[in-house]
């Protein structure tokens, strides 16, 4: 049993008791497909705990099947099979470090090294990187109103939420945190679609087109026309459905805006499938009403996500049974006002179309107006049976490989960062700047608030954060582990010193350590977060005076910020008191801006001697030992990610 200081106690808060070795993965969930960008990559986070302490973390991705019929979906990340490390400093509770994956579908394993050996792997096992899309429009985009569904898909890497929102005001919706799953015949695709419909087939067409897994969302409404969508644009719009039916406040566009900033926010998306248009033959709607309205609701989706080249697919859809005055039986119309606008909003050259009519990233999707009769539709309107799969196939075949070549696609939005400090019997949980809002939650409840503050003080548990930028996006942490235990470190000082050559010495020492294995210098700018710089190892167990120190090599004049983690041989950590640092120094390498799209400038006062940059990956991928004290790198030529510049043997991390 450990003995208890008077002096002075450090808390650790990491991780719950259990089996020594066993860790949990809390980020990516289940059957999460992430969407890949125009290099068939996508950048992961990957987080979790561990109950006991790892020098390092290492992950990898292994393709797995989407159809038994077919070879695995995917490439091994890292290629060639191996593990790559995510987090390279110990850790005795959670986790987190990122992998760039290609498209394919993937069992995910982690694993951490502690004295040379593996702990047993954690898995998850479906995780893809693919394209991912919501569907939105009318009945033929959703179902509903007793049609009949088809099946579910019958590829593996087809997956949604099954999660509906309630029928009331757009003000008073919750989403549920999200449980992705394999897109069955009754899944109700989130936020508001009623079962597969033909998106089951869809997918399983996609998914053999592309050999990528896809995830679908679902925002349509039965019956809703074109001034349906518009009119309840602001949160609080209202709006009448042609035959009487008062749309709850904010919807039906509502249920797209909750996609886009929630499970799309998460994932990234590629397009927005749009299957609209019968309602507005029965109203009679004109080509410049139905033209302008389908423009805003295009532009609104944009800004409500700030996402403002995002993808629309546009459907040529206008027939609708039903009686005109002198009609004894309904009889099947459609609107060549309809199909003009749609035209029109896509580029399609039309009687009167004018070029600026066009609306930038919208395009072609099926006309579906000359397939009515009982092959394809069991009404003149809704297609059933067989149809479905036609359907299906029309859409499919829209997503050719000019779409995917100019529909841009949009990443995940990084989860949030989160930073655990100790005081007392309590740990300080404080969330990373730049958003608008913050929401603190227990572990599975994600509308339980706990408190919205930037920081917040816990006991034992597993908690996440959700964030919400200033459009409404909103970003779910992975879960943060923390338990508490007694960590007993006798600290003498802890203390630095600046130097005028772009250096700073900090030492520390103890009195009496019992059961300490390391210590871990970490470091932080005005503007940045604390990383870790140094681990020095301990004394163990020690009741004599240790010292330690450490020379830190800045990159430029400024005031820098220090701590140390305490690292437990039992698993557990603390944290020192901050002290600050003020260097200076003549001769000092600058680096701007950063993070950087395009030109990286590195300037110095000495001369530089070489330079060296390595992505994220520790691949070398530029190079350049001609003496300057000037330099322009461009970065456009390289893939978004962390880099590491080694310059005259300095080194300087750069977000591209």
């Amino acid at each position: 049993m450990k003995k208890i200081h008077s002096s002075l106690v450090w808390l650790c808060y990491t991780l719950s008791a259990g089996v020594s070795y066993a860790q949990t993965i809390t980020f990516p969930s289940d059957r999460a497909v992430f969407q890949r960008d125009q290099a068939n990559q996508a950048i992961i986070t990957i987080a979790g705990y561990f109950t006991s302490c790892q020098d390092q973390v290492e992950a990898r991705f292994v393709p797995i099947q989407s159809n038994p019929s077919r070879p695995a979906m995917g490439q091994p990340a890292p290629a060639g099979g191996g593990w790559q490390v995510i987090q390279n400093a110990a850790t005795c509770g959670n986790f987190r470090g990122t992998m760039t994956v290609l498209g394919g579908w993937y069992r995910l394993e982690v694993r951490g090294i502690r004295n040379g050996s593996a702990t047993p792997l954690s898995n998850i096992e479906h995780v893809g990187v693919g394209e991912v899309f919501l569907v939105s429009g009318q009945s033929n985009a959703t179902g509903g109103d007793s049609n009949p569904t088809g099946p579910g898909a019958t590829e593996d890497a087809v997956s949604s939420v099954h999660f509906r929102t309630n029928i009331e005001p757009y003000s008073n919706l919750k989403v549920d945190c999200p449980q992705f799953t394999h897109l069955n015949e009754m899944t109700t695709t989130a936020p508001f679609g009623n079962y597969a419909w033909c998106w089951g087939y869809f997918g399983d067409r996609l998914v053999k087109q592309l050999n990528v897994p896809v995830m679908i969302f679902n925002a349509g409404w039965s019956g809703s026309s074109i001034a349906n969508w518009k009119q309840s644009i602001p949160t609080n719009g209202q709006t009448t459905a042609w035959f009487g039916y008062i749309y709850p406040q904010g919807l039906p566009f509502g249920n797209m805006r909750i996609a886009l900033n929630n499970y799309i926010a998460q994932l990234g998306i590629r397009a927005i499938l749009w299957h609209q248009g019968e309602s507005d033959t029965k109203t009679e709607t004109s080509r410049d009403a139905y033209r302008n309205d389908l423009k805003e609701v295009i532009e609104a989706c944009r800004t409500a996500s700030n996402k403002p080249n995002l993808a629309f697919v546009v459907s040529r859809a206008s027939r609708y049974s039903f009686k005109k005055l002198g009609d004894v039986v309904d009889v099947s119309y459609t609107s060549a006002d309809v199909i003009a606008a749609q035209n029109d909003v896509i580029g399609n050259p039309t009687s009167g179309y004018s070029p600026l009519y066009k609306v930038p990233y919208t395009f072609a999707g099926p006309e579906t107006d000359p397939y009515y009769n009982s092959v394809y539709r069991h009404d003149n309107v809704h297609f059933a049976g067989g149809g479905l799969d036609s359907l299906a196939k029309f859409w499919a075949t829209k997503l050719d490989n000019n779409f995917f070549q100019n529909a841009t696609p949009y990443p995940a939005i990084t989860p949030p960062n989160i930073a655990i400090s100790h005081t007392g019997g309590t740990a300080s949980l404080s969330a990373e700047a730049g958003w608008n809002a913050y929401q603190w939650l227990n572990e599975t409840n994600c509308n339980d608030v706990q408190s919205t503050n930037h920081q917040w003080t816990v006991n034992a548990g597993i908690f996440r954060l959700k964030t919400i930028d200033v459009h409404n996006n909103t970003v779910l942490s992975p879960g943060i582990n923390i338990s508490t235990s007694s960590l007993p470190v006798t600290w003498i000082y802890f203390k630095g010193t600046g130097n005028s050559d772009l250096t700073a010495n900090l030492s520390w020492a103890t009195s009496e350590e019992d059961n300490t294995a390391a210590f871990e210098l970490e470091r932080a700018g005005s503007l940045s977060g604390f990383e870790q710089i140094a681990s020095l190892t301990a004394a163990g167990n020690s009741s004599e005076l240790k010292e330690y120190s450490f020379r830190d090599q800045l990159s430029e004049a400024g005031t820098y910020y220090y701590r140390i983690k305490q690292t437990d041989l039992d698993g557990q950590n603390s944290y020192s008191r901050v002290i600050s640092v003020q260097v200076s120094g003549k001769g000092s390498i600058k680096l701007f801006p950063n993070p950087v799209s395009t030109n990286l400038t590195i300037q110095s006062e000495k001369s530089i001697q070489s330079v060296e940059v390595f992505n994220s990956l520790g691949l070398k991928v530029y190079s350049n030992s001609n003496p300057s004290n000037f330099k322009k790198l461009d970065m456009s030529r390289y893939q978004p990610g962390l880099y590491l510049f080694k310059i005259n043997g300095e080194s300087f991390r750069i977000v591209r």
